[in-house]
C-alpha cells in the first residue's frame, strides 16, 4: 500500500496541523493571558502544548495511509479473495500518545481470517502500543526500577504507563536479546567456527577480555551469580597526575553477560570477543583476580592469550599479609607492605616468598602464599608493562557495578531468574553501545483477527 504524496493531499496535510497548531497557541495565550505566570509556569504549559501538537502531527501522518475509498477485495494471504466489511476504529498508544484511526476492514469467506491493510502497512495495532514505545519503555526499565521509570516518563514525556507494562516491555526484549544470543553460540558450535566480526579490531591493539561475578538476590533462592564479562581495548594517554608519564586507559567496551554456570557463560565470552575481532587480533590479553573458573575458561576459550593477575587483588594479599604480621594500627606493618609491592612490581617472587614464608604461622599470609604460588605465571609485571599491557581489572570491577549491580543490586530488590537476566541482559548491551540495534528486535506489533466458525 503506497501512500499518496500529490499536492492536494499535501496541502491538507498542512492544514490540519496548522489548525491543530493555531488552536493550541490561541488556547496557551489566554490561559497565560489570564493573570501573570511565571517562566516556570509558562515552561510548564508550552511543554504540555507540544506533546499536545506532536500527537495531533503523528495522528495526522498516520492517516495519510488511510485510503478515502477502499477496494471492495484484496488478497487473502490463503490465496483468496477477501472482501471490504467496513471501516473499524481502533487506537495504539505511542511516544506521543494516542493515535485513533477508522480503517477498512476485509475478511475472508475462505479461511475466515480478517484483515486490515493499513494496520500491516503501519505496524499498527489496536489496543497495543507502538513498536518505538516499547522501545522507550525498555530504554527506562533498564536503567531505572520500574516505578521510577514509569514516574520518570510521566515528568518528562507526559505518558502515563504502568510499572507492570515497563517491565513487560524490558523483560521481553531483555529475553529477546537472551534467544538471539543463544542461537548465534548453538550455530557457532555446530558449524565450528563464528560469524565473522562486526565491530573490528583497531590495527596493532591488543584485545582484552576480562571477566566476573555478582551476586543478584532471587526470590526464594537466595543469592545468585550474574557472570561478566568485558572485552575492550587500551591506549595510552598522558596520566592525569603525572602528564610526563603514560597510562593505559580502557576504550571501546563491550559487555556480555549470563545467569549460568560457567562453560555457558564461556562460549558467549568468546563468541562476543570473535565479534569484536579477535580472530584479527595480533595479542590477546585476559586479566583476572585470580577465580579458578576464569583461567579455566581462558584455557578452553582463548588459548594462547596472556593471562594476568590483577594487579589490585595481588597487591591486597600483601596488605592483609602485613596486618596480620604486624597489627593494622602499627607503624610497621606499612613499610614492611610497601617493600614487598616493591618486590612484587619488579617480579621479584623469590625473594618476596621467602619472605612470606618467614610468617607462615599466620592465616592471611598462607593465603597469600598460596595465592601467588598458584598464578606465579601470570605474575610478571615488569613484563607486561614492557609490552604496554594493562595489568588491572578495573575495567570488570566497574562493569560489575554499573552494568549489573547499579539496577539489580537496589535495597530490598528480589528478582526472579527470568527477570534478572533479561534486565542484565538489557544493560550489557546498552553498556556497550549496541542499544539500536537491540531495540530492532523488536517487531511490530501484530493481532490475528479471526472469524469462528458458527
Amino acid at each position: 500500500m503506497e501512500c499518496s504524496t500529490n499536492d492536494a493531499k499535501k496541502k491538507t496535510f498542512v492544514q490540519t496541523v496548522q489548525e491543530v497548531a493555531a488552536r493550541l497557541a490561541a488556547e496557551l495565550y489566554d490561559r497565560v493571558a489570564q493573570e501573570p505566570r511565571t517562566l516556570t509556569e509558562m515552561e510548564g504549559e508550552a511543554t504540555q502544548v507540544m506533546w499536545q501538537l506532536g500527537e495531533a502531527l503523528l495522528q495526522a501522518l498516520c492517516e495519510l495511509w488511510v485510503p478515502p475509498y477502499p477496494e471492495p477485495e484484496i488478497r487473502c494471504t490463503c490465496g483468496e479473495t477477501a472482501q471490504y466489511v467496513r471501516r473499524r476504529s481502533g487506537q495504539m498508544k505511542t511516544q506521543l500518545g494516542i493515535v485513533r484511526l477508522r480503517r477498512p476492514y476485509y475478511l475472508c469467506e475462505h479461511c475466515g481470517q480478517g484483515r486490515y491493510p493499513v494496520d500491516e502497512a503501519l505496524g499498527f495495532c489496536a489496543g497495543s502500543i507502538s513498536a518505538g514505545l516499547d522501545g522507550l519503555l525498555a530504554y527506562v526499565g533498564s536503567l531505572l526500577p520500574f516505578d521510577e521509570a514509569a514516574a520518570l516518563l510521566e515528568q518528562l514525556r507526559g505518558l502515563s504507563v504502568s510499572s507492570g507494562r515497563i517491565r513487560r516491555s524490558t523483560e521481553t526484549l531483555g529475553q529477546r536479546v537472551q534467544v538471539q544470543e543463544a542461537q548465534a553460540v548453538e550455530q557457532a558450535w555446530a558449524q565450528g567456527h563464528p560469524p565473522p566480526a562486526t565491530a573490528p579490531l583497531p590495527p596493532s591493539q591488543p584485545l582484552y577480555i576480562s571477566m566476573d561475578g555478582v551476586s543478584v538476590l532471587l526470590r526464594q533462592q537466595g543469592g545468585r551469580e550474574q557472570k561478566l564479562g568485558a572485552v575492550y581495548t587500551t591506549k595510552a594517554k598522558p596520566a592525569r597526575q603525572r602528564p610526563d608519564q603514560l597510562e593505559i586507559r580502557a576504550e571501546q567496551m563491550s559487555f556480555y553477560t549470563e545467569m549460568a554456570e560457567a562453560t555457558t557463560f564461556g562460549r558467549g565470552l568468546w563468541l562476543e570477543a570473535q565479534r569484536r575481532g579477535m580472530g584479527q587480533a595480533e595479542q590477546v590479553v585476559v586479566i583476572g583476580d585470580g577465580a579458578h573458573w576464569i583461567w579455566r575458561l581462558a584455557e578452553e576459550h582463548f588459548p594462547d592469550a596472556i593471562q594476568i593477575l590483577d594487579w589490585y587483588h595481588a597487591s591486597s594479599y600483601i596488605w592483609k599479609a602485613a596486618h596480620a604480621i604486624y597489627g593494622e594500627d602499627s607503624d610497621l606493618s606499612k613499610p614492611w607492605a610497601e617493600h614487598r609491592l616493591d618486590q612484587l612490581w619488579e617480579g621479584k617472587l623469590d625473594p618476596l616468598l621467602r619472605e612470606l614464608q618467614s610468617h607462615a604461622s599466620h592465616q592471611a599470609v598462607r593465603e597469600a602464599i598460596s595465592y601467588f604460588q598458584n598464578n606465579r605465571s601470570r605474575m610478571d609485571y615488569p613484563r607486561y608493562r614492557k609490552m604496554g599491557l594493562q595489568i588491572g581489572s578495573g575495567v570488570i570491577e566497574s562493569g560489575c557495578k554499573h552494568v549489573i549491580a547499579h539496577r539489580l543490586r537496589q535495597a530490598g530488590m528480589r528478582w526472579t531468574e527470568e527477570g534478572a537476566q533479561a534486565v542484565a541482559k538489557l544493560r550489557a548491551r546498552l553498556k556497550s553501545g549496541r542499544w539500536e540495534e537491540t531495540v530492532a528486535l523488536i517487531p511490530p506489533p501484530r493481532r490475528s483477527y479471526h472469524r469462528s466458525a458458527a
